[in-house]
């Protein structure tokens, strides 16, 4: 599994720039850069407050399991992510498509 890298921080499921959720979604089916990917698993932080994120029972983990529908990613490998480290951006993101995987490659 992937190193997951999350700077989605007003994100539910992010913990200290990890996500609480195990495993993310990414989508894209017809991306050819990274701008037109996007994080399926994000869900906007109600409120903006921090007691609106995700509890979770343990620590969240480095690595997750990541399903990817871009096609044209070097890393995509029957729809699962194989790279080694993938970065989630979207900084104050409010929907799923002002996220990215910031690791796609072409």
């Amino acid at each position: 599994m992937p190193v997951l890298d999350c700077t989605v921080t007003n994100c539910y499921y992010n913990k200290e720039k990890l996500c609480c959720r195990g495993a993310i979604n990414v989508e894209g089916d017809t991306a050819e850069e990274k701008d037109a990917t996007a994080c399926g698993s994000f869900r906007e932080r109600s409120s903006g407050s921090f007691s609106n994120s995700c509890k979770c029972e343990e620590p969240p983990e480095n690595r997750s399991d990541i399903d990817c529908t871009a096609e044209r990613c070097t890393y995509n490998n029957s729809c699962k992510c194989h790279a080694p480290n993938v970065e989630i951006q979207g900084q104050n993101a409010t929907c799923t498509t002002e996220t990215m995987c910031a690791s796609f490659c072409k």
